[in-house]
């Protein structure tokens, strides 16, 4: 079966083992394999790990790894054991390879061969393929099949490296199989695991493309007559699980329903992979009462009261939604999990999981290992939680609070307060949380009354949302990235209307002022902007760009409705500036004293009358604005005298724009015009006076007079039609007869028109 498997549930079995340890060879004889005892042997062998782990330790023997950037690698000793190191340096590529593979799925045996890319596809009717976003190295693969089923099959794995899902093919589920083109062509018997495309969607095709990369047009044909080979293989098997499924239907399903690619998330092949709760019920005597220490999804919806998971110890991921009547959460021996999200739970109070870390501990359980991340936390729509219990809640992936008890006096127990670092915070909550040192995203949203101090240098990311009743305290803050302040609406009547940006010194992409009303933006050490500065749409607001000498990009300020766009003294460069808007004329015409060059364009729209263009028209001549439009008074369209190259004045119209090209070009320009029309004259009049000279030749021919031409009338004599020979009897004479009946007559022609006068008339 093809379905995409989680990169960050890693199997981390011992590497060096050459003998796979399938599930049922750890049952003990006499004891039937229940939910019961797997848990308690899960127990059980995690207590083992940390005993070893100890004993490594104190010994100074750091486990075998194929990551240089294990955490284990980094916790040993400077010198590693000379066993450690021949261990390590008698492995092949091939043995790197299966360890990591095993991780993920441990039912493989061996690596037959390897593509060193490979492109999923999706065949969508009528003949459409479409790419999804599994892409990495290919491995084909032999692999065990799961307890009950005998022999073996093949698998292709390939290793995602755009996303966190593996991607496993199973040829015990291809129903058809062909090499058309560069194209792999997989037809199954059945719909595929959920794969999403390029674009998000989520599908589950039946017909699946493999395009694999090949520096050989044989690479691909060997890969593609191997897998025919294991195929074959596999279809020879099926008979016998065929019968066995008549023997024992119950069983056989089970196994079937999961597979061996269920064991690359490191699942029992009895437990779902998704569990939906809506009671303490479901908890108790569903699927969660005997799967608790897998890694499971748990969605929980429409639930109320309280819900008290006694016995989950470890999931991947667990969401709350739509349960608007739901009071309490209680965890109490959940140390195991990636991500938590609560949204609109709006009667939610406690949240308690005294056994959580915000950065979880390994997870060890029957011959793996797997290594999460910090935890992700985001709680929106929870404004009565008063309580939230965590074991060392210090470091998270993401930490988003929004709407989170905005709507009590006070918090009774937050272990939240002391978050240290996030990779993304979110927060709209009075949560004081002033002692956070590192944050790469910072997205502050205001309107709640609350209170900010930070003392962080960098961040990647500052977005500030509707900063109304905010307070804010930043040292000085180097942004990395982009600036965003956006949608803060200021109630006219407010005196104390200032967004507290005075700590930002520089940001390294594009400082973005957008939608915000009667506000004062304080930027006031801001004195770089990577990228493009951007104020628009912002209505009764000033600005302070003080400082700012150098814009990587461009300047745009553009219909800010009753504000006067502020001033620049410092600016010294940007690509391209566009004004449109109330321009400040208090420092009179020379907005951009400091104005050293601009490649680009300069567009002024002022909407005020009283604007005078005259030193940007200066600053155009003197070729530090490269081109520029100017709609204020006294923008150079009137002709004046500017110095040429050689000293002396020549006159030259200083209307703006030249689109681009220098005065020297404009003048080659004007002369090739010049010399187009010109020859387009000279042509004219020539033609003209060809046709008149031939007009008069013509006429002076029509006037020529021929002498009248005299024709003789008379017919030429007829000769007689001699129709035969007759002598006279003895005379000797010859008497000719003209045939009876048989004249001759000459017909009349007309003279020809002579050849020298053509328009000749005959009389």
């Amino acid at each position: 079966m093809s379905r995409p498997t989680p990169r960050r549930n890693q199997n981390h079995s011992n590497s060096n083992s050459n003998e796979l340890q399938l599930p049922d060879q750890n049952n003990h004889p006499g004891h039937p394999h229940g939910h019961g005892h797997r848990r308690t042997r899960s127990r059980q062998l995690q207590e083992e790990a940390r005993r070893q782990q100890q004993q490594q330790q104190q010994q100074h023997i750091p486990p075998t790894s194929d990551y240089e950037s294990d955490t284990a690698q980094y916790m040993a000793p400077p010198h590693p054991s000379v066993q450690q190191s021949a261990a390590l340096a008698g492995r092949t590529n091939t043995d790197l390879n299966l360890g990591v593979l095993r991780r993920y799925l441990p039912s493989i045996t061996s690596v037959l061969s390897i593509a060193a890319n490979a492109v999923v596809y999706t065949f969508q009717p009528p003949s459409e393929w479409k790419r999804t976003n599994m892409e990495g190295t290919m491995f084909i693969c032999s692999q065990r099949k799961a307890p009950g089923e005998g022999g073996e099959t093949g698998c292709l794995f390939i290793l995602n490296r755009k996303g966190l899902q593996n991607f496993v093919l199973d040829l015990d589920t291809v129903g058809d199989f062909e090499l058309a083109g560069d194209l792999l062509i997989f037809k199954l018997d059945y719909a595929a695991h959920e794969v999403h495309l390029e674009n998000g969607e989520a599908v589950t095709p039946l017909v699946l493309g493999l395009w694999t990369y090949a520096e050989d047009k044989s690479d691909r044909e060997t890969n593609a007559a191997l897998i025919t080979d294991m195929w074959s293989q596999t279809l020879s098997t099926r008979d016998a699980r065929a019968q066995a499924a008549a023997s024992d239907p119950a069983a056989f399903a089970a196994l079937a329903e999961a597979g061996p690619a269920a064991q690359a998330t490191g699942l029992s092949i009895s437990c779902p992979q998704t569990i939906n709760i809506t009671s303490q019920d479901d908890i108790e005597n569903g699927p969660l009462s005997s799967c608790g220490d897998q890694l499971l999804s748990i969605n929980v919806g429409n639930a109320s009261g309280s819900l008290n998971f006694v016995n989950l110890t470890s999931a991947t991921d667990i969401s709350i939604r739509d349960s608007p009547q739901l009071t309490s959460l209680r965890f109490p021996e959940l140390a195991i999990l990636s991500s938590l999200l609560i949204d609109q739970a709006t009667s939610l109070a406690e949240l308690s999981l005294p056994a959580l870390s915000s950065t979880p501990p390994p997870h060890v359980s029957e011959g793996n290992s797997v290594q999460f991340g910090p935890l992700s936390l985001n709680i929106t729509g929870a404004p009565y939680i008063t309580d939230v219990v965590m074991k060392n809640a210090t470091a998270f992936a993401a930490l988003q609070l929004v709407n989170f008890g905005d709507a009590v006096d006070g918090f009774n127990q937050m272990s939240l307060t002391n978050v240290k670092s996030a990779r993304g915070l979110e927060i709209s909550s009075c949560l004081a949380i002033y002692d956070v040192e590192a944050v790469d995203r910072l997205h502050l949203i205001g309107g709640s009354g609350c209170g900010y101090r930070f003392s962080l240098s960098s961040v990647r990311d500052l977005t500030l949302t509707n900063a109304y009743n905010m307070g804010l305290t930043l040292s000085t803050l180097q942004v990395n990235n982009s600036l965003l302040v956006e949608s803060s609406a200021y109630p006219r009547s407010v005196s104390r209307n200032t967004v507290e940006l005075g700590g930002v010194a520089s940001v390294g992409a594009d400082a973005s002022i957008v939608s915000n009303e009667n506000a004062h933006l304080s930027l006031g050490r801001l004195a770089s902007v990577g990228g493009s500065v951007s104020l628009r749409n912002n209505t009764n607001c000033t600005c302070d760009f003080d400082q700012l000498s150098t814009i990587g990009k461009n300047l745009e300020m553009l219909d800010n409705s009753g504000t006067t766009l502020p001033l620049l003294p410092n600016l010294e460069r940007a690509e391209n500036i566009h004004l449109r808007g109330i321009i400040n004329t208090t420092a009179g015409p020379n907005i951009f004293p400091a104005l050293t060059y601009v490649p680009g364009t300069v567009i002024v729209e002022a909407w005020n009358d009283d604007f005078n263009c005259s030193k940007l028209v200066s600053q155009w001549r003197d070729r530090v604005i490269n081109n520029l439009i100017c709609n204020g008074t006294d923008n150079g369209t009137t002709t004046t005298s500017t110095p040429n190259e050689t000293g002396d004045e020549a006159t030259t119209p200083s209307s703006a724009p030249n689109d681009g090209l220098s005065q020297g070009a404009w003048a080659g320009i004007g002369v090739g015009v010049g010399l187009v029309v010109l020859g387009f004259v000279v042509a004219l009049v020539w033609v003209t006076l060809h046709f008149r000279k031939r007009l008069n030749q013509l006429a002076e021919k029509d006037d020529e007079k021929l002498a009248p031409v005299q024709y003789d009338t008379e017919p030429d004599p007829v000769e007689p039609n001699v129709g035969r020979w007759r002598e006279v009897e003895g005379s000797g004479v010859v008497v000719v007869h003209e045939k009876a009946a048989d004249h001759v007559y000459e017909m009349l022609v007309p003279p020809t028109e002579l050849p020298a006068n053509p328009g000749a008339r005959f009389k």
